[in-house]
């Protein structure tokens, strides 16, 4: 990988000193599908790595998709990896009380910020950045407004439920 890497480096640097070539909008093709070719080849190892927290193998690939200019995909498989846990997550929690479910929800989210915080902080420059964006993400990916809307419909004391669930979202946000 870091041959791989190295070459396509050299590669890029090489090219471009070419930029007057008549044939170097060609190359740049070339090169950016050798780049493809390698993330294609990486991408299973790197979720993999992800999904483990793998610190060391993280940071190779932290380095290979930054010298290939990619460091927003690498990004994005890493909030995919995260995001797609955490939405299983929510999925095993639905049912049931939406006051007993959604504290533990709330909790995983402040975990997995944690956890990540500490973790990103290894391998990413901007790990807080990345971090925040993956916590937004997570949150986004998950359909709390329906079931909440769902939950007040059925309160026999709505403004008591509403009070209740306000209160966990409080202890979240300060949690958080």
């Amino acid at each position: 990988v870091d041959a791989i890497s190295n070459k396509l480096d050299e590669m890029r640097d090489a090219l471009s000193a070419l930029t007057n070539l008549p044939d170097y909008e060609t190359r740049c093709d070339r090169l950016s599908n050798l780049s493809n070719r390698l993330e294609a080849m990486l991408s299973p190892r790197l979720i993999a790595a992800f999904n483990s927290d793998s610190t060391e193998e993280a940071i190779l690939y932290y380095k290979v998709f930054n010298g290939m200019n990619r460091r927003n995909e690498l990004y994005n498989y890493y909030y995919r990896t995260h995001r797609t846990a955490f939405h299983k997550y929510f999925l095993s929690l639905r049912g049931g009380s939406l006051e007993e479910w959604l504290p533990k929800l709330y909790q995983r989210l402040t975990e997995l910020k944690h956890d990540q915080m500490s973790w990103a902080g290894g391998v990413f420059e901007d790990h807080i950045t990345v971090v925040i964006s993956l916590i937004s993400q997570s949150l986004e990916g998950v359909d709390l407004l329906t079931d909440i809307n769902s939950y007040m419909s059925d309160a026999s004391k709505p403004v008591h439920t509403l009070r209740t669930l306000l209160n966990i979202t409080k202890r979240f946000a300060k949690s958080i």
